[in-house]
């Protein structure tokens, strides 16, 4: 008998890679939860601002605008300080993450372009700098977290905290709480608080989804009520409506998704088909009646929202292709800001107004037609997918596919509130705010999830490292 071979060599190579895969699995379970705390705390900063309980609208006697507070750049910038390890780590698949991103990168160089002509050009290069660090943070957020429950549990733990801060702070102070329009908490108007409890109330319906144990279920569904009480005492009609409508035509858009594909391609043609059948039906009818079928939109105001974009869409026709400059038009410099010149109500000072209440609006009158057809087929490309990836979640026979279906529903369905959310209000591409941000974090996650043609496979099939 021969005594088997020693081969040296080759049992230091193997112990190097074991000892590299140990350093790599380690280095990957503290990059996830590096991320995880720079969500929550990323998501409460958002949620909760600056300024709490300044329920007034402060304005600098010297220039007429809110003044802006220098925290928020030192907390943005602490927060790319912080993310910095992670794209260190991450660096050999930084450039596929940034290929895989390139509609954004190409609207943000054409929104870079803008400010070349911006009413205010410092003004417009600072809020563009910092929607780039707030790019960069979510980027580096989505590269370190690899599994999406641990996404959706971070924001999760994060809406139960702001959900208990409101509750409490209702409750124990509710002459700091309550303002003369509605709720607002610690929050710094009665629609912020408005939008944060439904966002809150919809990650914790997604959340708990996933949960077994009749006491976490009681938890989150408590967390849920708390949200939609104070959502209800806020009075914040857009919010509370776009909840509402989710919870009703969520369930009815998972149960269309579980379908086969030609089925659901059906449902969709007939559903334009018969939109179309009553649009057309109508202009039949005002013809025979001899009215004008836009008649009954004409009393419709939307809060007197309508006086705004009349305003601001007369603006845009002045520079249609160009805009005025990306964030360029509300809290610039007053001899410049053009809502100032105007004799309107919403730049009087009891009714001071700092955007168009319509994120769609605002993208066209600052970025011209290019940065907002840009922008919506970003949007769309970010919903479409999402719906892919969450019917992905649904049917896939992959155990970690089926795990990450709360996940799923969040992806799936927070894009399409978004999308509505921006016809009354605006924060899509709008430096600090909330919505406009969480969009980023969800469509960069969602381009680096979304599998390729070299890497087919389920929800979670992606070459950026485990956590």
């Amino acid at each position: 008998m021969t005594e088997p071979r020693i081969d040296i060599l080759g049992d230091w190579r193997a112990s190097q890679d074991a000892r590299r895969s140990e350093i790599s699995d380690f280095a990957d379970y503290w990059l996830g939860r590096l991320g995880q705390g720079l969500l929550i705390f990323m998501l409460l900063y958002m949620m909760i601002g600056v300024a709490p309980y300044e329920h007034d609208t402060v304005l600098d006697p010297q220039t007429g605008v809110a003044p802006v507070s220098p925290w928020g750049r030192l907390v943005w910038l602490s927060l790319l300080a912080l993310a910095l390890p992670i794209f260190w780590f991450r660096r050999q698949v930084l450039a596929e993450a940034i290929g895989r991103i390139w509609p954004l990168i190409i609207l943000l160089l054409w929104f870079s372009v803008t400010t070349l002509w911006a009413l205010d050009p410092a003004v417009s290069s600072k809020r563009l700098v910092l929607f780039v660090i707030q790019a960069l943070v979510c980027l580096g957020m989505t590269l370190s977290i690899r599994r999406g429950d641990r996404i959706l549990a971070a924001m999760a733990i994060a809406c139960a905290i702001m959900v208990a801060i409101d509750f409490f702070s209702w409750i124990l102070a509710p002459t700091a709480s309550m303002t003369e329009i509605g709720l607002a908490a610690i929050h710094t108007h009665k629609n912020t608080l408005g939008s944060v409890m439904m966002y809150c109330c919809f990650v914790s319906m997604a959340f708990l989804q996933g949960q077994k144990s009749f006491a976490s279920r009681a938890f989150w569904i408590s967390i849920i009520l708390a949200g939609l009480a104070l959502l209800v005492a806020s009075k914040s009609k857009t919010s509370l409506g776009i909840l509402v409508g989710a919870a009703l035509a969520g369930p009815a858009l998972i149960a269309v998704l579980r379908q086969r594909s030609s089925l659901i391609w059906a449902m969709v043609g007939a559903s334009l088909a018969f939109v179309f059948i009553l649009v057309l039906a109508w202009l039949g009818w005002s013809a025979l009646e001899g009215s004008d079928p836009l008649a009954p939109f004409s009393k419709v105001t939307f809060t007197m929202r309508t006086d705004i974009w009349r305003f601001v869409l007369g603006l845009w026709a002045e520079h249609p292709w160009k805009g005025v400059g990306f964030g360029s038009l509300w809290d610039v410099d007053p001899a410049v800001q053009p809502s100032l010149q105007t004799g309107e109500w919403f730049a009087s000072p009891d009714a001071f107004t700092n955007e168009s209440h319509n994120g769609y609006i605002d993208l066209l009158a600052t970025t011209g037609v290019l940065g907002l057809f840009g922008a919506l087929v970003m949007l769309v490309r970010w919903i479409w997918r999402a719906l892919v990836l969450l019917r992905i979640s649904m049917l896939s026979q992959r155990a970690e596919d089926s795990a990450v279906f709360p996940y799923a529903i969040y992806l799936g369905l927070f894009p399409l509130l978004f999308l509505l959310h921006n016809f009354l209000e605006s924060s899509y591409f709008t430096a600090n705010a909330t919505f406009g941000i969480l969009i980023l974090l969800v469509g960069i996650d969602i381009d680096l999830r979304w599998p390729s043609r070299s890497l087919p496979g389920g929800f979670n099939v992606w070459r950026f490292g485990r956590s």
